[in-house]
């Protein structure tokens, strides 16, 4: 039983172990998209910080040499030289880092290998001057500074980090071997050296996990706020509908009521029956926002059930014609179908039926008296594209883009004063995305539209 347990324990502990180490898809683009940019720039940084820090180490170790001699020598020689190499690489990295930074493409496959490259100088270059240092001086103090500056300074992924400091050290040992010749002090700078590692390769995973959980916090923060954002313009929308969009149709319907009435008391019939077809156009203007309202509530709610099966499209298509007919006969438009010869598609049918109705019923309102409307159904290799074109008023390029956004989307009316909510272009957009399908609009200003669907076949 307790041979159970403890194998448990240590399961869990390399599971916790692998998840901290291996990154998971949204983090390995944060790394890439956040994480490694602001590492660039914190590069560039150094670059610039080490220039003047490499200038006056030249300029104070050349000093000494006319005072030194023998070991010592070669030792301000070795600093001299050393420093001399980061002034070098400072000044090239930071002209490089410069241009790769402004010019944006510090993502680039070449800046992150240069990145890496230059830490990895950095470290080297700390471990060199501790080993010179073994000349004259136990200190290690050189080796401490880069160490810890690397931990502090950049956000390394931890199997990077782990690779780092344990490579790291390793140079470290061998390095101080070769130069420190007291064996007590060689054994006091690699137990230190020890200590040293652990730290910064502590401070570094630390800060690696705190910045990444940092990041992924504000992610979910944005997108609660997006959301929140969403839902109250969702809000907003249901209300100005309720408002004004719902009452107005009603007003019209009992006003003009009210005038049948008078009329009919007086025996006066000359303009019943035109009342009659406002009435008419008010009631179906009416019924197709009820429509909308509730179909568009429940997708909101996920009350609307998907439920796809094989049918006919061409079919779907003439009996939505059909829907239309009179709407048509009024404005004298002419309405085309083109369409290909199998059209079975496995969608759900009243959805699909839906986005028409929208469609047919956009291209109507905007489209001028003895105007014209083709709808083509085109088979596609891996789906089906829904065209519904109009000769009508068009769209501003404007506009255009606010179509599908709720708290932008503003109705408009048609060519004959028609009512509409710009709620039928939402419930389509949000009915295709269900299908896996994509919805494209096309327009130029006073010339017509042409409102494009991706229906995929495939079940």
């Amino acid at each position: 039983m307790k041979t159970k347990r403890f194998n448990g324990n240590i399961i869990r502990i390399l599971s916790s172990l692998q998840s901290f180490f291996k990154l998971t898809d949204e983090e390995k683009k944060i790394y890439y998209k956040e994480i490694f940019s602001e590492n660039t720039r914190r590069v560039f940084y150094l670059s610039l910080m080490a220039i003047p820090v490499s200038i006056v180490h030249i300029i104070l170790f050349s000093q000494k040499l006319e005072f030194v001699a023998g070991v010592e020598r070669q030792w301000v020689k070795s600093i001299i030289y050393t420093h001399l190499s980061l002034l070098i690489v400072a000044i090239v990295s930071g002209v490089y880092l410069y241009f790769s930074i402004f010019r944006r493409k510090r993502n680039s496959k070449t800046s992150i290998v240069y990145t890496h490259v230059l830490l990895s100088f950095v470290l080297i270059l700390g471990i060199a001057l501790t080993a010179f240092d073994q000349f004259v001086t136990p200190a290690i103090t050189p080796f401490l500074n880069t160490t810890i500056l690397i931990g502090l300074f950049f956000q390394i992924r931890p199997t990077i980090s782990v690779i780092y400091y344990t490579a790291s050290y390793a140079l470290y040992y061998f390095a101080i071997s070769q130069t420190q010749l007291n064996q007590d002090m060689l054994i006091s700078n690699q137990v230190n050296g020890i200590s040293i590692t652990a730290i910064g390769l502590c401070l570094s995973l630390i800060l690696w996990h705190s910045r990444l959980t940092r990041i992924l916090q504000q992610k979910q923060i944005l997108q609660q706020n997006k959301a929140l954002h969403d839902s109250n313009a969702q809000k907003d929308k249901f209300f100005s509908i309720i408002a004004h969009d719902l009452t107005n149709p009603f007003n019209s319907i009992k006003g003009f009521s009210d005038l049948i009435l008078e009329q009919v008391e007086e025996k006066n019939y000359e303009t019943v029956g035109e009342y009659a077809m406002i009435i008419n156009q008010s009631v179906n203007s009416t019924m197709d926002l009820l429509r909308n309202l509730m179909d568009w509530s429940r997708a909101q709610t996920g009350m609307m059930e998907f439920k796809p099966g094989y049918f006919d499209l061409n079919g779907l298509v003439k009996e939505t014609e059909n829907l239309f007919a009179g709407a048509l006969k009024q404005k004298k438009i002419f309405f085309t179908i083109n369409t290909s010869g199998n059209t079975v598609i496995f969608a759900d049918k009243n959805m699909i039926r839906t986005i028409l109705c929208n469609l047919i019923s956009n291209a109507i309102k905007f489209t001028h008296r003895d105007g014209h409307i083709v709808l083509s159904v085109l088979k596609q290799t891996n789906e089906y594209l829904i065209s519904v074109s109009d000769d009508g008023v068009g769209i501003p390029p404007d506009t255009i883009e606010k179509l599908f956004l709720i708290d932008q989307n503003k109705s408009t009316r048609g060519t004959q004063n028609e009512s509409g909510t710009g709620l039928g272009l939402l419930l389509c957009k949000e009915l295709i995305e269900k299908h896996g399908g994509k919805i494209r609009v096309e327009s130029e200003y006073g010339k017509g539209s042409t409102f494009n669907v991706s229906i995929p076949y495939n079940p």
